[in-house]
C-alpha cells in the first residue's frame, strides 16, 4: 500500500510528465495553427473547430468520463478485475453513441454550403471513428494511471457500476455546461461560420494556459484525492494524516493556480492584441478579437480556481451528493443556455464568454460551499489558505496600470521598435511580480520545495536499487 507522501509525489511527477507533453504538443498546434490559418476559409473554420469538434468531445464526454471518474474512485474494498472488466463497457458504449449522433450531425442539421466547406460528411464519420478510437485507449490508459495491472475474471462491480450511471448523468449535463456556446451556434445558428471561426480561434488561443497548465494539475490532483480519501466518508472518519495533506495540497494548489490565472489576467489584458496580430495578422486582430481574448483572460481565472475546487468535490462525493449534483447541474445548464443565447442576441460573440464566466462562478461558488461543509467538522481551513497575499493582489493592480499605459503609448501602431520596447516593460513587469510572490508566498514556495526534495530522493533510490 502507498504512503500519501508517496501518492503526492507520484501526482506531482505525473502532472511534470503531463505537463511536459502537453507543452510539446500544443507548440507543435499552435504552430500548425498559425500556418493553417493563412489559408483557409473562416467558414471551414467554423465548421471544423466548432460543429465537428464539438461531435468529438461531446462524444468522448459522454462515453469515457464517467467511467473515468468512477473507476479511479477510491472505495475500502475494490476488485480492480472487475474495474477493468467495467472500463471497457466505454467501446460499445461510444459505437452507439457515435451512429446516433453521427446521423444527427449529418442529416438533422443544416449542411455547409459544399462548395466553401467540402466533403462534410467524410468528416463526421472520420470525426466519429476518432472518438471510438480513443475510446478503446482509455482503459488502458485508466488502468496506467492507476498501476493496476491484475488478472481478470466474466463481472462487473455492482456498486461502481452505479456510480458510473450518476457520473453518466453528471458529464452530460457538464459537455451542456462547458461546451454549451457551440451548441448555441451548432442547433441556433446564433453567428455565421465566420464568426464562429474568428470566435473558436481566439476560444483555443486563450484556453492554451488552461489545457497545458490547468488541466494536468486538475486530473492529477482528482486522483490523489481519490486514491487518499474514501469517497463519502466524512473528514473526521477520515484517515487524518491523509485528511491534513489532503487540505494542504488543496490550500497550495488553490493558490498556485489562483496566481497563474490572475497573472494571465493582468497580462492578457495588455498584450492581447499584440498577441493575435503577431499570431493571426489581421484576420484576428481586427474587429472583436482584442476584446474577446481580454474577456477570455477574466474567464481563464475562474477556469483555473474551478478546476481544482470541482475536482477536489468530485473525488469526495457520495454517490447521493453526486445525484443531488446532477439535478444542479441541470439547472445551471438551463441558465446557462439560456444566458449565452441572450447576452449573444445583445453582444455579440462576448456573450458567450460572458455566459461561461457566469458558469463557472456558479459552480465554484457551489464547490466552494461543498468544501467549507467537508471541512466543517475539521481545524483545517484550505479555502483561506488558498487566498493569494494582499501584498501579490497590490503588485498585479500596480503592474496593470503601468502595461496598460504602456499599451496606449507603445503598442498603438506597428512599429517594431515600440513593439519590442512594450514586451520588453512587460517582462519586466513580470519578473517583479514573481519576485513579490517568492517573498510573500514563503510557506508555497517551502512546501514547493518539499515535494522537489522528496521527488529528488525517490529518485536517487530508485536508481541506487
Amino acid at each position: 500500500m502507498k504512503s500519501s507522501s508517496d501518492l503526492l509525489a507520484g501526482a506531482a511527477k505525473a502532472t511534470t510528465y503531463n505537463m511536459a507533453l502537453q507543452l510539446m504538443i500544443r507548440v507543435m498546434t499552435f504552430l500548425l495553427n498559425a500556418f493553417v490559418l493563412r489559408f483557409i476559409t473562416r467558414d471551414l473554420l467554423g465548421v471544423v473547430n466548432v460543429r465537428l469538434l464539438l461531435l468529438h468531445s461531446t462524444l468522448l464526454f459522454l462515453s469515457c468520463e464517467p467511467f473515468d471518474k468512477a473507476c479511479l474512485s477510491k472505495q475500502e474494498k475494490k476488485d480492480w478485475r472487475q474495474v477493468i472488466n467495467l472500463m471497457w463497457c466505454a467501446v460499445p458504449i461510444s459505437l452507439v453513441f457515435g451512429t446516433v449522433l453521427g446521423s444527427v450531425w449529418m442529416f438533422a442539421l443544416k449542411l455547409p454550403d459544399p462548395e466553401a466547406v467540402p466533403y462534410y460528411n467524410i468528416g463526421v464519420v472520420c470525426f466519429c471513428l476518432t472518438s471510438v478510437l480513443e475510446c478503446i485507449a482509455d482503459p488502458l490508459w485508466l488502468v496506467a494511471r492507476a498501476h493496476l495491472f491484475v488478472k481478470l475474471k466474466p463481472y462487473f462491480d455492482s456498486q461502481l457500476t452505479s456510480l458510473v450511471g450518476s457520473f453518466f448523468q453528471q458529464s452530460l449535463l457538464k459537455q451542456v455546461l462547458t461546451e454549451g456556446e457551440k451548441f448555441v451556434m451548432t442547433f441556433l445558428g446564433a453567428l455565421s461560420f465566420a464568426d464562429q471561426g474568428v470566435y473558436d480561434v481566439i476560444n483555443n488561443l486563450g484556453s492554451m494556459a488552461a489545457r497545458f497548465i490547468f488541466q494536468p494539475i486538475e486530473e492529477s490532483g482528482n486522483l490523489f484525492f481519490s486514491q487518499l480519501l474514501v469517497r463519502g466518508i466524512p473528514i473526521h472518519q477520515q484517515k487524518q494524516d491523509s485528511a491534513l495533506l489532503c487540505s494542504q495540497v488543496l490550500a497550495y494548489v488553490l493558490k498556485t493556480v489562483t496566481l497563474i490565472g490572475l497573472t494571465i489576467l493582468v497580462f492578457g489584458q495588455s498584450y492581447s492584441f499584440l498577441a493575435l496580430d503577431l499570431y493571426g495578422g489581421s484576420i484576428l486582430s481586427s474587429g472583436a478579437g482584442p476584446s474577446l481574448l481580454r474577456w477570455y483572460c477574466l474567464y481563464v481565472l475562474f477556469i483555473a480556481i474551478n478546476g481544482i475546487t470541482e475536482g477536489f468535490v468530485f473525488a469526495t462525493m457520495s454517490k447521493e451528493d453526486v445525484d443531488r449534483y446532477n439535478r444542479k447541474m441541470f439547472i445551471f445548464s438551463g441558465v446557462f443556455l439560456l444566458s449565452s443565447w441572450l447576452l449573444t442576441k445583445y453582444l455579440g460573440s462576448v456573450g458567450f464568454i460572458l455566459a461561461n464566466c457566469f458558469n463557472m462562478l456558479v459552480r465554484i461558488l457551489h464547490s466552494v460551499s461543498f468544501i467549507r461543509g467537508y471541512y466543517r467538522q475539521s481545524s483545517a481551513l484550505p479555502l483561506r489558505e488558498g487566498f493569494p497575499a494582499p501584498l501579490v493582489l497590490v503588485s498585479l493592480g500596480v503592474v496593470s496600470l503601468i502595461m496598460y499605459t504602456s499599451e496606449k503609448l507603445l503598442c498603438c501602431d506597428k512599429g517594431i521598435l515600440r513593439r519590442i520596447l512594450h514586451v520588453g516593460i512587460g517582462g519586466v513587469c513580470l519578473l517583479a511580480v514573481l519576485l513579490i510572490i517568492y517573498v510573500s508566498e514563503k510557506k508555497l514556495i517551502a512546501f514547493v520545495k518539499e515535494q522537489f526534495d522528496k521527488r529528488k530522493n525517490i529518485k536517487s533510490e530508485e536508481k541506487s536499487s
